[in-house]
């Protein structure tokens, strides 16, 4: 599921992942 997103978000991929790790 995370994999066709990134392709999906390209970049925004980048943010969400920081989002995760900083909660």
């Amino acid at each position: 599921m995370q994999r066709q997103r990134c392709k999906r978000t390209g970049n925004n991929v980048r943010q969400e992942a920081e989002h995760q790790t900083g909660s």
